[in-house]
């Protein structure tokens, strides 16, 4: 039976209320002990041959095999990596290096930067890329991605919960779409791993991936999970790390976390954006409640909500409330993002509470 989060929880040592967790997942006690076990019982280089080193190797594919089991992979498809945005800049610039006339890639037009800028970059060795645009109530549907299918199309890139709205695509739709086109689909999975189902990417899409961070495993660290047969091009050279896919010293305290943190996930629920309302009020004396912006069925783990703040006067008369303008990576823009401008029919101004 799955525990439903209290509101307390969402509380930082500080004393900030923290609802940012789309962007940086705290981690729990129990991740926090991992990470501990990690720094007292193995502290060698799991590629040296002596015995700590075994040791810790041996941990390793523990965990890895616990990882892959996870997401019902085989463990050597299942890539360490320092996060998403690497995943990413692998797999798509893995591109390059096939012999194919398929020179367009497909994207909504809100996808977060790290696909963006890469395809962006993508574009100075002959690339296209066709944007998915955004309707009228900020979300890019399934019909925009749809339309801009053909033969010429090499690659499909999208998040199955977008990062900015909450928005979940039918990843199904797309999925059979490409495959009677044979384009590669890639999913950019960071804001579902360890919230939503993901038995539709592993059937659907060539690859998918994660940051632990966004689980509560701390930063520097995610995967890139292969499903087929895709040529990956190697662009960390070095010790011919994990079958030389990936080369780097294995970072077992983050595969630590990570195993652990997709296990909790599995065990909680977020509490109703009423409870944090009404927890806000008791707690901070609030005179006004969150008003919820986005009705998708998403909305149990990101939320838009309008404020009668910028984001400076946000941060100055709110400081212990933390919660987004957007991704982080894109907020120091200091610009709302497009489908909030979509969105922000009112006066207030609108952002993301991510529970």
């Amino acid at each position: 039976m799955r525990r439903t989060l209290e509101p307390k929880e969402y509380l930082l040592p500080s004393g900030d209320l923290y609802l940012d967790n789309a962007a940086y997942r705290p981690m729990t006690s129990a991740v926090q002990a991992e990470w501990l076990r990690w720094a007292h019982d193995f502290q060698a280089n799991p590629a040296s041959s002596h015995r700590a080193g075994r040791q810790a190797q041996k941990e390793w594919e523990t965990k890895l095999e616990e990882l892959a089991e996870f997401f019902g992979v085989q463990p050597r498809n299942c890539i360490a990596v320092s996060g998403s945005t690497e995943a990413i800049n692998t797999y798509l610039k893995s591109f390059l290096f096939i012999d194919s006339s398929r020179k367009v890639f497909v994207c909504p037009e809100n996808e977060h930067p790290a696909t963006l800028k890469t395809l962006e970059w993508m574009a100075n060795y002959g690339f296209e890329t066709k944007p998915g645009l955004l309707n009228t109530s900020g979300f890019c549907e399934e019909d925009s991605i749809l339309d801009l299918l053909n033969e010429d199309v090499a690659c499909v890139v999208l998040s199955k919960v977008n990062g900015e709205t909450g928005y979940v695509s039918d990843i199904s739709r797309i999925g059979d779409r490409c495959n009677q086109l044979g384009i590669q689909l890639f999913i950019d999975a960071t804001q579902t791993v360890g919230k939503f189902e993901m038995d539709d990417v592993v059937k659907y899409a060539s690859g998918f991936c994660f940051s632990s961070s966004k689980i509560g495993a701390g930063t520097g660290a995610g995967f890139l999970i292969l499903l087929d047969n895709f040529p990956l091009q190697t662009l960390m050279a070095g010790g011919g790390h994990q079958a030389n896919r990936r080369s780097g010293t294995l970072n077992l305290s983050s595969m630590l976390c990570t195993v652990t943190a997709l296990n909790e996930l599995q065990n909680i629920a977020p509490p109703a954006l009423q409870e944090i309302n009404a927890f806000m009020q008791v707690i901070f004396n609030m005179s006004f409640e969150f008003e919820s912006m986005q009705n998708h069925g998403s909305n149990t783990w990101i939320h838009l909500v309008g404020l009668p703040y910028d984001e400076a006067d946000l941060h100055s008369n709110i400081p212990w409330l933390a919660i987004s303008n957007g991704s982080a990576c894109s907020s120091s823009t200091l610009t709302s993002p497009k489908s909030y401008e979509l969105l922000n029919t009112r006066s207030n101004q609108l952002y993301r509470l991510s529970l």
